[in-house]
Formats: structure tokens, C-alpha cells, sequence
């Protein structure tokens, strides 16, 4: 899918970049992320407004630009505006206007995220804030898939709808939350390298 663009880009002698109208199309026949799980169980869909960030080789700082979807489902377009730029974009769900993505290669990014201390239980699904989703893409033109980078955690509380609260907590050292940075890498697919 083509985005409005102008011909001017990035200048790389004066850092400044020009931001243009752009859309990024999220696709699979087969969701491995997001926000809403379905009447299954097992399908997630993205939300009307849900906001991704993208980053870049050469973002002022690795700031992240917000890109939002107004429809719902499997297959949605984000609207935003970015450098166009020649090398990877890379995407995180849900955008967050402290994290960061430091390009290290077309096929690699650093990111540092928070998943959030406090979340709010949904019924039937999980806090979208707390289910933090990666991607790359390679192409601009070209539909990305997210893949979870935190696990979830489902449980069912029956009996009783007087439960204020639910505490996790880690075995160890290990962190559930707060802030994280982590280096990711893809392969040339788009797929996460595991």
C-alpha cells in the first residue's frame, strides 16, 4: 500500500529528517499478537485507534512516531508520519511515548519499552498496555506481522466477583515489569529469529 509522500527525504548532512504521511499495513492470516482475544480464545485482532510506533535508521534520538488504525481486525493499515528512509522500519505495540528503537541493522533493533506495573484485568482478554508486540519492515510497502515479547499469563477466578486485586510475582531475580531493553533480530521474512 502506497502512502502520500513527498520526493524530498532525509538529509543525512544536517541530521534533520521531514517527516511524511505514511501508512504501514498489518497483516496475517494467522495473529500472533495483539490487543483483543476473539470469541475463541486464541485469535487476536488490533482495535479501532490502536497506536504502534515506528522507528528508524537516523529518528532524532530513536524516538518512536506514533501510527494509529481507525478500523478493527486482522488486517489494518496504521496512519502516521515518518522519514522515509531506505533501510528497515521497525514497529512496537502499543506505542509509548518514552520507549525507543535504536536501528542496528536492516534486520535488528534495539528496544527499550516499560510494561507497565499496574494493569487493568478485561474480561475474556488481557490489558492491551501490557502486551507489548514487535515487528520489522524490511519493505515499506509491505504488510508486517507482530509477534508478543512478554508471555501471557490467563487464569479464570470463579465464584467470586469481589476480587479487587491479583499479584504476580517472580521467582528469583527475574522482572515481570518495569523497564526493559532488549535487542531483537528477524529474518528476512519479517518473522521473529527466535
Amino acid at each position: 500500500f502506497a502512502s502520500c509522500a513527498k520526493d524530498e527525504l532525509y538529509n543525512k548532512e544536517t541530521n534533520n529528517e521531514e517527516l511524511i504521511d505514511m501508512v504501514f499495513t498489518a497483516h496475517s492470516n494467522h495473529p500472533l499478537s495483539r490487543t483483543v482475544l476473539g470469541a475463541d480464545g486464541e485469535t487476536v485482532t488490533w482495535q479501532e485507534n490502536d497506536q504502534i510506533g515506528i522507528g528508524y535508521q537516523y529518528s532524532n534520538n530513536n524516538v518512536t512516531k506514533p501510527f494509529k488504525t481507525p478500523t478493527a481486525g486482522s488486517n489494518v493499515h496504521f496512519w502516521g508520519k515518518a522519514a522515509d528512509v531506505t533501510s528497515s522500519y521497525f514497529m512496537m505495540y502499543p506505542y509509548q511515548e518514552n520507549a525507543r528503537i535504536s536501528y542496528k541493522t536492516n534486520l535488528q533493533a534495539e528496544y527499550k519499552f516499560s510494561f507497565p506495573k499496574n494493569q487493568t484485568a478485561t474480561a475474556g482478554s488481557f490489558d492491551p498496555k501490557a502486551n507489548i508486540s514487535v515487528g520489522v519492515i524490511p519493505k515499506r510497502y509491505e504488510p508486517f506481522i507482530a509477534y508478543n515479547v512478554g508471555g501471557l499469563v490467563r487464569f479464570t477466578i470463579k465464584g467470586t466477583d469481589k476480587v479487587k486485586q491479583v499479584k504476580l510475582f517472580a521467582i528469583g531475580q527475574d522482572n515481570l515489569v518495569g523497564d526493559i531493553t532488549s535487542t531483537i533480530s528477524f529474518k528476512t521474512n519479517g518473522q521473529i529469529n527466535k
